[in-house]
Protein backbone atom coordinates (compact mmCIF):
# COMPACT_ATOMS: atom_id res chain seq x y z
CA UNK A 1 0.00 0.00 0.00
CA UNK A 2 1.27 3.49 -0.76
CA UNK A 3 1.50 6.53 1.54
CA UNK A 4 0.11 9.29 0.29
CA UNK A 5 3.95 11.82 0.27
CA UNK A 6 4.16 14.44 2.99
CA UNK A 7 2.27 17.40 3.01
CA UNK A 8 0.19 16.44 0.17
CA UNK A 9 -3.26 17.05 1.10
CA UNK A 10 -6.44 14.25 0.17
CA UNK A 11 -8.56 15.11 -2.80
CA UNK A 12 -11.39 16.59 -1.42
CA UNK A 13 -14.96 15.41 -2.38
CA UNK A 14 -16.85 16.36 -4.90
CA UNK A 15 -13.30 18.37 -6.51
CA UNK A 16 -13.13 18.24 -10.27
CA UNK A 17 -9.99 16.47 -11.98
CA UNK A 18 -8.05 19.49 -11.04
CA UNK A 19 -8.70 18.63 -7.50
CA UNK A 20 -10.14 22.11 -6.93
CA UNK A 21 -13.47 22.61 -5.06
CA UNK A 22 -14.65 24.92 -7.58
CA UNK A 23 -13.24 23.67 -11.51
CA UNK A 24 -13.38 27.38 -13.23
CA UNK A 25 -12.11 25.91 -16.31
CA UNK A 26 -14.27 22.37 -16.29
CA UNK A 27 -16.92 24.18 -15.49
CA UNK A 28 -16.44 27.07 -18.15
CA UNK A 29 -15.85 24.75 -21.09
CA UNK A 30 -19.23 22.48 -20.32
CA UNK A 31 -20.84 25.47 -20.04
CA UNK A 32 -19.42 26.49 -23.90
CA UNK A 33 -20.48 23.02 -24.90
CA UNK A 34 -23.86 23.09 -23.62
CA UNK A 35 -24.05 26.99 -25.59
CA UNK A 36 -22.86 25.36 -28.63
CA UNK A 37 -25.47 22.35 -28.61
CA UNK A 38 -28.39 24.39 -27.94
CA UNK A 39 -27.25 26.89 -30.45
CA UNK A 40 -27.08 24.16 -33.10
CA UNK A 41 -30.34 22.86 -31.71
CA UNK A 42 -31.65 26.32 -32.71
CA UNK A 43 -30.10 26.47 -36.61
CA UNK A 44 -31.37 23.38 -37.02
CA UNK A 45 -35.03 23.28 -36.06
CA UNK A 46 -36.48 25.88 -38.60
CA UNK A 47 -34.60 23.72 -41.39
CA UNK A 48 -36.68 20.43 -39.54
CA UNK A 49 -39.79 22.44 -39.73
CA UNK A 50 -39.17 23.26 -43.62
CA UNK A 51 -38.98 19.82 -44.13
CA UNK A 52 -41.96 18.77 -42.65
CA UNK A 53 -44.02 21.46 -43.72
CA UNK A 54 -42.79 20.95 -47.67
CA UNK A 55 -44.27 17.55 -47.42
CA UNK A 56 -47.55 18.02 -45.71
CA UNK A 57 -48.34 20.57 -48.40
CA UNK A 58 -47.07 18.33 -50.97
CA UNK A 59 -49.20 15.50 -49.30
CA UNK A 60 -52.43 17.87 -48.76
CA UNK A 61 -53.12 19.56 -51.91
CA UNK A 62 -55.15 21.98 -52.73
CA UNK A 63 -57.25 21.09 -56.43
CA UNK A 64 -59.25 24.51 -56.49
CA UNK A 65 -58.16 26.58 -59.45
CA UNK A 66 -56.81 29.97 -59.08
CA UNK A 67 -57.28 32.39 -62.01
CA UNK A 68 -55.70 31.17 -65.34
CA UNK A 69 -53.19 29.48 -63.22
CA UNK A 70 -50.22 31.50 -65.11
CA UNK A 71 -47.43 29.46 -63.39
CA UNK A 72 -48.47 26.20 -64.84
CA UNK A 73 -50.16 27.30 -68.68
CA UNK A 74 -47.14 29.75 -68.81
CA UNK A 75 -44.56 26.97 -68.32
CA UNK A 76 -46.74 24.25 -70.58
CA UNK A 77 -47.18 26.86 -73.74
CA UNK A 78 -44.11 28.41 -73.37
CA UNK A 79 -45.82 31.66 -72.43
CA UNK A 80 -43.31 35.05 -72.16
CA UNK A 81 -42.91 35.63 -67.98
CA UNK A 82 -40.37 37.59 -66.12
CA UNK A 83 -39.80 35.39 -63.38
CA UNK A 84 -37.85 32.26 -64.10
CA UNK A 85 -40.38 29.34 -62.27
CA UNK A 86 -41.68 28.82 -65.36
CA UNK A 87 -38.56 27.61 -66.73
CA UNK A 88 -37.50 25.96 -63.97
CA UNK A 89 -40.34 24.01 -64.12
CA UNK A 90 -39.99 23.16 -67.85
CA UNK A 91 -36.36 21.94 -66.65
CA UNK A 92 -38.11 19.65 -63.78
CA UNK A 93 -40.84 18.26 -66.26
CA UNK A 94 -37.79 16.97 -68.36
CA UNK A 95 -37.89 14.16 -66.58
CA UNK A 96 -40.75 11.42 -67.08
CA UNK A 97 -41.38 11.48 -63.36
CA UNK A 98 -42.71 15.05 -63.17
CA UNK A 99 -45.60 16.53 -64.86
CA UNK A 100 -45.61 20.33 -65.38
CA UNK A 101 -48.25 20.75 -62.76
CA UNK A 102 -46.26 18.17 -60.17
CA UNK A 103 -43.24 20.50 -61.04
CA UNK A 104 -45.09 23.70 -59.57
CA UNK A 105 -46.35 22.05 -56.51
CA UNK A 106 -43.11 20.49 -55.70
CA UNK A 107 -41.17 24.26 -56.68
CA UNK A 108 -44.09 25.52 -54.21
CA UNK A 109 -44.14 23.76 -51.33
CA UNK A 110 -40.10 23.92 -51.30
CA UNK A 111 -40.63 27.45 -51.27
CA UNK A 112 -42.62 27.48 -48.41
CA UNK A 113 -40.51 25.43 -46.49
CA UNK A 114 -37.80 27.40 -46.92
CA UNK A 115 -39.87 30.38 -45.49
CA UNK A 116 -40.20 29.02 -42.16
CA UNK A 117 -36.44 29.91 -41.69
CA UNK A 118 -36.14 32.87 -43.56
CA UNK A 119 -39.28 33.82 -41.32
CA UNK A 120 -37.18 33.10 -38.49
CA UNK A 121 -34.24 34.97 -39.49
CA UNK A 122 -36.22 38.40 -40.11
CA UNK A 123 -37.69 38.02 -36.62
CA UNK A 124 -34.21 37.13 -34.99
CA UNK A 125 -32.60 40.09 -37.08
CA UNK A 126 -35.09 42.57 -35.73
CA UNK A 127 -33.95 41.27 -32.01
CA UNK A 128 -36.99 39.60 -30.95
CA UNK A 129 -36.09 36.80 -28.31
CA UNK A 130 -36.17 32.91 -29.43
CA UNK A 131 -40.22 32.15 -28.14
CA UNK A 132 -41.40 35.69 -29.84
CA UNK A 133 -39.39 34.40 -33.36
CA UNK A 134 -41.17 30.63 -33.38
CA UNK A 135 -44.69 32.67 -32.23
CA UNK A 136 -44.20 35.21 -35.32
CA UNK A 137 -42.88 32.26 -37.49
CA UNK A 138 -46.25 29.95 -36.63
CA UNK A 139 -48.30 32.63 -36.99
CA UNK A 140 -46.86 33.55 -40.57
CA UNK A 141 -46.89 29.40 -41.42
CA UNK A 142 -50.94 28.92 -40.55
CA UNK A 143 -51.60 32.57 -42.52
CA UNK A 144 -54.78 31.13 -45.21
CA UNK A 145 -52.76 32.78 -47.74
CA UNK A 146 -49.65 30.61 -46.55
CA UNK A 147 -51.55 27.76 -46.51
CA UNK A 148 -52.99 28.52 -50.00
CA UNK A 149 -49.65 28.79 -51.32
CA UNK A 150 -47.93 25.71 -50.14
CA UNK A 151 -50.53 23.83 -51.20
CA UNK A 152 -51.12 25.09 -54.73
CA UNK A 153 -49.24 25.21 -57.87
CA UNK A 154 -49.34 29.25 -58.40
CA UNK A 155 -47.06 32.09 -57.74
CA UNK A 156 -47.87 32.68 -54.01
CA UNK A 157 -45.39 30.67 -51.91
CA UNK A 158 -42.41 32.20 -54.07
CA UNK A 159 -43.69 35.73 -53.62
CA UNK A 160 -44.09 35.43 -49.95
CA UNK A 161 -40.38 33.70 -49.75
CA UNK A 162 -39.34 36.59 -51.78
CA UNK A 163 -41.11 39.20 -49.76
CA UNK A 164 -39.54 37.68 -46.72
CA UNK A 165 -36.08 37.94 -47.37
CA UNK A 166 -36.22 41.03 -48.80
CA UNK A 167 -37.87 42.37 -45.61
CA UNK A 168 -34.98 41.03 -43.56
CA UNK A 169 -32.33 42.61 -45.45
CA UNK A 170 -34.59 45.85 -45.44
CA UNK A 171 -34.30 45.78 -41.55
CA UNK A 172 -30.62 44.98 -41.49
CA UNK A 173 -29.98 48.27 -42.81
CA UNK A 174 -28.52 50.73 -40.59
CA UNK A 175 -27.15 54.69 -41.19
CA UNK A 176 -24.14 55.15 -42.53
CA UNK A 177 -23.60 51.23 -44.44
CA UNK A 178 -21.44 50.97 -46.96
CA UNK A 179 -22.35 49.97 -50.76
CA UNK A 180 -22.36 46.30 -49.97
CA UNK A 181 -25.22 47.11 -48.02
CA UNK A 182 -27.26 48.52 -50.83
CA UNK A 183 -25.93 45.23 -53.42
CA UNK A 184 -27.36 42.95 -50.80
CA UNK A 185 -30.27 44.85 -50.99
CA UNK A 186 -30.56 45.26 -54.94
CA UNK A 187 -29.60 41.34 -55.30
CA UNK A 188 -32.21 40.27 -53.08
CA UNK A 189 -35.24 42.49 -54.63
CA UNK A 190 -34.09 40.98 -58.03
CA UNK A 191 -34.30 37.90 -56.86
CA UNK A 192 -37.72 38.56 -54.96
CA UNK A 193 -38.68 39.35 -58.50
CA UNK A 194 -37.83 36.51 -60.35
CA UNK A 195 -39.62 34.62 -57.89
CA UNK A 196 -42.58 36.54 -58.77
CA UNK A 197 -42.91 39.57 -60.88
CA UNK A 198 -45.47 40.98 -58.37
CA UNK A 199 -42.67 41.58 -55.54
CA UNK A 200 -41.45 44.80 -58.09
CA UNK A 201 -44.33 46.36 -56.35
CA UNK A 202 -41.85 46.68 -53.13
CA UNK A 203 -39.56 48.97 -55.22
CA UNK A 204 -40.96 52.18 -53.40
CA UNK A 205 -40.24 50.62 -49.92
CA UNK A 206 -36.56 49.16 -50.80
CA UNK A 207 -35.18 52.79 -52.63
CA UNK A 208 -36.56 54.37 -49.10
CA UNK A 209 -35.16 51.70 -46.85
CA UNK A 210 -31.95 52.62 -48.63
CA UNK A 211 -32.12 56.05 -48.24
CA UNK A 212 -30.89 55.61 -44.20
CA UNK A 213 -27.74 54.85 -46.38
CA UNK A 214 -26.46 58.12 -47.21
CA UNK A 215 -24.85 59.34 -43.83
CA UNK A 216 -21.48 60.73 -42.86
CA UNK A 217 -19.83 59.64 -46.22
CA UNK A 218 -21.15 62.72 -47.89
CA UNK A 219 -23.53 60.70 -49.86
CA UNK A 220 -26.90 62.62 -50.88
CA UNK A 221 -29.85 61.12 -49.62
CA UNK A 222 -31.72 60.45 -52.77
CA UNK A 223 -28.79 58.85 -54.00
CA UNK A 224 -28.89 55.18 -52.87
CA UNK A 225 -32.53 54.74 -53.49
CA UNK A 226 -32.03 56.11 -57.36
CA UNK A 227 -29.38 53.67 -57.51
CA UNK A 228 -31.25 51.19 -56.87
CA UNK A 229 -34.57 51.45 -59.20
CA UNK A 230 -31.72 52.24 -61.70
CA UNK A 231 -30.27 48.79 -61.68
CA UNK A 232 -33.74 47.18 -60.71
CA UNK A 233 -35.00 48.66 -63.92
CA UNK A 234 -32.50 47.94 -66.07
CA UNK A 235 -32.35 44.40 -64.52
CA UNK A 236 -35.98 44.29 -65.56
CA UNK A 237 -35.94 45.43 -68.66
CA UNK A 238 -33.31 42.64 -69.66
CA UNK A 239 -35.83 40.02 -68.06
CA UNK A 240 -38.31 41.98 -70.15
CA UNK A 241 -36.50 40.82 -73.34
CA UNK A 242 -34.55 44.32 -73.73
CA UNK A 243 -37.55 46.00 -76.02
CA UNK A 244 -37.51 42.32 -78.49
CA UNK A 245 -40.95 41.68 -77.46
CA UNK A 246 -43.13 43.81 -80.06
CA UNK A 247 -46.35 42.50 -78.88
CA UNK A 248 -45.76 43.60 -75.42
CA UNK A 249 -46.56 40.16 -73.70
CA UNK A 250 -43.92 39.97 -71.12
CA UNK A 251 -45.03 43.49 -70.49
CA UNK A 252 -48.64 42.68 -70.06
CA UNK A 253 -47.89 39.37 -68.17
CA UNK A 254 -45.89 41.42 -65.61
CA UNK A 255 -48.81 44.17 -65.40
CA UNK A 256 -51.39 41.56 -64.82
CA UNK A 257 -49.18 39.62 -62.21
CA UNK A 258 -48.49 43.09 -60.41
CA UNK A 259 -52.26 43.88 -60.58
CA UNK A 260 -53.98 40.65 -59.80
CA UNK A 261 -55.38 40.25 -63.48
CA UNK A 262 -55.29 44.35 -64.05
CA UNK A 263 -58.81 43.82 -64.49
CA UNK A 264 -59.84 47.44 -63.60
CA UNK A 265 -61.89 48.52 -60.43
CA UNK A 266 -65.73 47.52 -60.23
CA UNK A 267 -68.51 47.01 -57.80
CA UNK A 268 -67.66 43.36 -57.74
CA UNK A 269 -64.08 43.63 -57.49
CA UNK A 270 -64.52 45.31 -54.37
CA UNK A 271 -67.26 43.28 -52.66
CA UNK A 272 -64.77 40.15 -53.60
CA UNK A 273 -62.03 41.92 -51.94
CA UNK A 274 -64.42 42.79 -48.48
CA UNK A 275 -64.67 39.34 -47.88
CA UNK A 276 -61.36 37.53 -49.06
CA UNK A 277 -59.04 40.30 -47.61
CA UNK A 278 -59.84 39.67 -43.84
CA UNK A 279 -59.62 36.08 -44.54
CA UNK A 280 -56.80 36.43 -46.65
CA UNK A 281 -54.25 37.35 -43.39
CA UNK A 282 -56.73 36.08 -40.49
CA UNK A 283 -55.45 37.56 -37.39
CA UNK A 284 -51.91 38.95 -39.31
CA UNK A 285 -54.43 42.42 -39.18
CA UNK A 286 -53.76 42.56 -35.78
CA UNK A 287 -50.45 42.74 -36.32
CA UNK A 288 -50.33 44.91 -39.14
CA UNK A 289 -52.81 47.44 -37.10
CA UNK A 290 -50.48 47.26 -33.96
CA UNK A 291 -47.32 47.74 -36.03
CA UNK A 292 -48.37 50.96 -37.97
CA UNK A 293 -51.13 52.60 -35.48
CA UNK A 294 -50.26 51.07 -31.96
CA UNK A 295 -49.78 53.43 -29.35
CA UNK A 296 -45.93 53.32 -27.75
CA UNK A 297 -44.24 54.56 -24.71
CA UNK A 298 -41.72 57.80 -25.59
CA UNK A 299 -39.04 54.94 -25.06
CA UNK A 300 -39.82 52.93 -27.98
CA UNK A 301 -38.77 52.79 -31.43
CA UNK A 302 -41.59 53.46 -34.43
CA UNK A 303 -41.05 50.80 -36.87
CA UNK A 304 -38.65 52.35 -39.99
CA UNK A 305 -41.21 54.56 -42.57
CA UNK A 306 -40.54 52.06 -45.74
CA UNK A 307 -42.65 49.79 -43.84
CA UNK A 308 -45.71 52.14 -44.60
CA UNK A 309 -44.64 52.65 -48.09
CA UNK A 310 -44.04 48.50 -48.19
CA UNK A 311 -47.86 48.54 -46.86
CA UNK A 312 -49.50 50.66 -48.96
CA UNK A 313 -47.71 49.31 -52.12
CA UNK A 314 -49.25 45.77 -51.15
CA UNK A 315 -52.61 46.76 -51.20
CA UNK A 316 -51.91 48.11 -55.08
CA UNK A 317 -53.80 45.15 -56.49
CA UNK A 318 -57.70 45.98 -54.57
CA UNK A 319 -57.41 48.91 -56.50
CA UNK A 320 -56.14 47.35 -59.72
CA UNK A 321 -57.45 43.87 -60.22
CA UNK A 322 -59.60 40.80 -58.42
CA UNK A 323 -58.81 38.33 -55.90
CA UNK A 324 -60.17 35.20 -58.01
CA UNK A 325 -57.88 35.94 -60.77
CA UNK A 326 -54.32 35.31 -59.31
CA UNK A 327 -52.48 35.86 -55.57
CA UNK A 328 -52.77 39.28 -54.09
CA UNK A 329 -52.03 40.67 -50.48
CA UNK A 330 -48.74 37.61 -49.90
CA UNK A 331 -46.55 40.61 -49.38
CA UNK A 332 -48.75 41.52 -46.33
CA UNK A 333 -47.30 38.10 -44.66
CA UNK A 334 -43.94 39.16 -43.57
CA UNK A 335 -45.07 42.15 -42.14
CA UNK A 336 -48.30 40.92 -40.15
CA UNK A 337 -45.46 38.10 -38.82
CA UNK A 338 -43.24 40.94 -37.41
CA UNK A 339 -46.50 43.23 -36.61
CA UNK A 340 -47.57 40.45 -34.21
CA UNK A 341 -44.48 39.77 -32.65
CA UNK A 342 -44.13 43.25 -32.00
CA UNK A 343 -47.73 43.48 -30.40
CA UNK A 344 -46.35 40.63 -28.12
CA UNK A 345 -43.46 42.02 -26.88
CA UNK A 346 -45.04 45.01 -25.86
CA UNK A 347 -47.11 43.40 -23.23
CA UNK A 348 -45.14 43.59 -20.47
CA UNK A 349 -46.51 40.47 -18.04
CA UNK A 350 -44.93 37.32 -19.12
CA UNK A 351 -48.15 35.11 -18.23
CA UNK A 352 -50.24 37.47 -19.93
CA UNK A 353 -48.28 37.62 -23.30
CA UNK A 354 -47.87 33.71 -22.95
CA UNK A 355 -51.39 33.24 -23.00
CA UNK A 356 -52.39 35.94 -25.98
CA UNK A 357 -49.75 34.34 -28.14
CA UNK A 358 -51.56 31.11 -27.33
CA UNK A 359 -54.89 32.91 -28.52
CA UNK A 360 -53.74 33.88 -31.66
CA UNK A 361 -51.79 30.85 -32.81
CA UNK A 362 -54.94 28.76 -32.25
CA UNK A 363 -56.69 31.64 -34.21
CA UNK A 364 -54.78 31.33 -37.20
CA UNK A 365 -54.76 27.47 -37.37
CA UNK A 366 -58.45 27.44 -37.12
CA UNK A 367 -58.87 30.09 -39.38
CA UNK A 368 -56.35 28.96 -42.43
CA UNK A 369 -57.78 25.64 -41.98
CA UNK A 370 -61.31 26.89 -42.11
CA UNK A 371 -60.30 28.80 -45.14
CA UNK A 372 -58.99 25.64 -47.01
CA UNK A 373 -62.53 23.57 -46.51
CA UNK A 374 -64.62 26.28 -47.20
CA UNK A 375 -62.59 26.50 -50.46
CA UNK A 376 -62.63 23.39 -51.04
CA UNK A 377 -66.00 23.12 -50.61
CA UNK A 378 -67.23 26.14 -52.91
CA UNK A 379 -64.89 24.92 -56.01
CA UNK A 380 -67.56 25.51 -58.55
CA UNK A 381 -65.56 22.76 -61.35
CA UNK A 382 -65.50 19.83 -58.26
CA UNK A 383 -68.87 18.44 -59.60
CA UNK A 384 -67.61 18.60 -63.56
CA UNK A 385 -64.19 17.45 -61.92
CA UNK A 386 -66.18 14.37 -60.17
CA UNK A 387 -67.99 13.15 -63.09
CA UNK A 388 -64.92 13.19 -65.73
CA UNK A 389 -63.16 11.49 -63.06
CA UNK A 390 -65.89 8.59 -63.95
CA UNK A 391 -66.22 9.15 -67.42
CA UNK A 392 -63.08 9.88 -69.28
CA UNK A 393 -60.51 7.40 -70.41
CA UNK A 394 -56.99 8.03 -71.11
CA UNK A 395 -57.40 7.91 -74.84
CA UNK A 396 -60.21 10.38 -75.02
CA UNK A 397 -59.71 13.79 -76.84
CA UNK A 398 -61.90 16.31 -74.75
CA UNK A 399 -63.70 19.57 -77.01
CA UNK A 400 -63.60 22.16 -74.81
CA UNK A 401 -64.06 25.64 -74.08
CA UNK A 402 -64.59 26.51 -70.34
CA UNK A 403 -60.54 27.65 -69.33
CA UNK A 404 -61.36 25.46 -65.97
CA UNK A 405 -61.81 22.68 -67.91
CA UNK A 406 -58.95 22.74 -69.98
CA UNK A 407 -56.90 23.44 -67.34
CA UNK A 408 -58.11 20.11 -65.54
CA UNK A 409 -57.92 18.15 -69.24
CA UNK A 410 -54.61 18.97 -69.88
CA UNK A 411 -52.51 19.14 -66.36
CA UNK A 412 -54.49 16.97 -64.28
CA UNK A 413 -55.90 14.42 -66.94
CA UNK A 414 -53.37 14.44 -69.02
CA UNK A 415 -55.56 13.95 -71.76
CA UNK A 416 -55.34 15.77 -75.28
CA UNK A 417 -58.23 18.54 -75.14
CA UNK A 418 -59.03 20.93 -78.00
CA UNK A 419 -60.20 24.76 -77.71
CA UNK A 420 -62.37 25.42 -80.81
CA UNK A 421 -61.67 28.97 -80.51
CA UNK A 422 -58.28 28.61 -81.20
CA UNK A 423 -56.86 28.54 -84.61
CA UNK A 424 -54.33 26.26 -83.99
CA UNK A 425 -56.51 23.52 -82.71
CA UNK A 426 -59.28 23.77 -84.63
CA UNK A 427 -58.26 22.14 -87.29
CA UNK A 428 -58.64 18.57 -88.17
CA UNK A 429 -56.30 16.25 -87.50
CA UNK A 430 -57.35 13.16 -88.17
CA UNK A 431 -59.44 10.52 -86.51
CA UNK A 432 -58.46 10.43 -83.07
CA UNK A 433 -57.28 6.78 -81.36
CA UNK A 434 -59.85 7.32 -78.83
CA UNK A 435 -63.45 8.83 -78.44
CA UNK A 436 -64.31 12.17 -79.40
CA UNK A 437 -65.57 14.43 -75.98
CA UNK A 438 -67.76 16.70 -76.59
CA UNK A 439 -67.50 19.37 -73.42
CA UNK A 440 -71.10 20.64 -73.99
CA UNK A 441 -72.59 22.36 -70.37
CA UNK A 442 -76.46 20.93 -71.13
CA UNK A 443 -78.82 20.93 -68.94
CA UNK A 444 -79.53 16.63 -69.19
CA UNK A 445 -75.91 16.55 -67.50
CA UNK A 446 -73.58 13.74 -68.50
CA UNK A 447 -74.63 11.87 -72.14
CA UNK A 448 -72.83 8.74 -72.28
CA UNK A 449 -72.00 7.61 -75.73
CA UNK A 450 -73.62 4.38 -77.38
CA UNK A 451 -72.53 1.03 -78.72
CA UNK A 452 -70.32 2.06 -81.98
CA UNK A 453 -70.61 5.87 -81.20
CA UNK A 454 -67.20 7.84 -80.91
CA UNK A 455 -68.80 11.17 -79.57
CA UNK A 456 -69.92 11.80 -76.05
CA UNK A 457 -71.52 15.31 -74.39
CA UNK A 458 -69.46 15.97 -70.68
CA UNK A 459 -71.92 18.06 -68.92
CA UNK A 460 -71.55 20.12 -65.99
CA UNK A 461 -75.56 19.95 -65.27
CA UNK A 462 -77.07 17.21 -62.63
CA UNK A 463 -78.72 13.64 -64.59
Amino acid sequence: MTEAPSGAQPPTEGAGPSGELFPREELAEEVGRHLDAEDRRQALAPWVLALAVGLLALGLPTERLWGPMRLVTDAAEGGRSVGVLAALLRLLAQSDALTIESAARLVTALCAGLTIPAMRSLLATIGFPGPLCWAGTALALFTPLTLLGATSPVELAPSILGATLLARELFRLRPGMGPRAQWRVSSTLLLAVLLDPANLLLLPAGALAVARLAGRRGVPRWAPGASLVAVLAWCVWILLGAGEDPGGRAVDALFTSMLAGASGPSASALLAWLIWAPIALGVGWIGLASLLMGRRSPEESPPPRWVAAWCAMALVPVLGGHPGQGPALGLLVPIGAVGLADHLLRIEDADRARGRARILVGSQVLLGALALVVLRVTDPVRPWAERARRVLEPSDVVIATDPAHLYWLRHRFLLEARDPRREEESQPTGRPEGRLVLDDPLPDGLVRPGDGDDRSALGTGRR
